[in-house]
């Protein structure tokens, strides 16, 4: 769980409440019920900014993750050099002994 999540649920919370005290107030007929509904609405925009923003460092780590997973299927498909040739050829010829299965085209 993010911090941003973590936020979003105390804020959400904070909403509920603040709405439950705005009908509460506006029950009992006084006009305090005002504060509580501007105090739900502002905390309900709260929590959606940061319900946002968790998606968002989820969305981060998920592009990080499949980034470092590509990194290193790459780096198991690289070839291995087998001879000095192939070394500094960028891998287009071999020498006669190289021991690759290539070399025999």
């Amino acid at each position: 769980m993010t911090t941003s999540r973590r936020d979003a649920r105390i804020c959400l919370t904070v909403a509920v409440l603040s709405f439950a005290s705005g009908v509460y107030a506006a029950v009992h007929t006084t006009w305090l019920c005002l504060f509580g509904f501007y105090a739900a609405a502002f905390f309900a925009w709260c929590t959606a900014r940061l319900y946002a923003d968790d998606r968002r460092e989820l969305e981060i780590h998920e592009r990080a993750r499949r980034a470092a997973l590509v990194d290193d299927l790459v780096l198991q498909q690289t070839p291995v050099p087998c001879c000095s040739f192939w070394r500094h050829s960028a891998g287009a010829v071999h020498s006669a002994d190289c021991p690759d299965s290539r070399s025999a085209a």
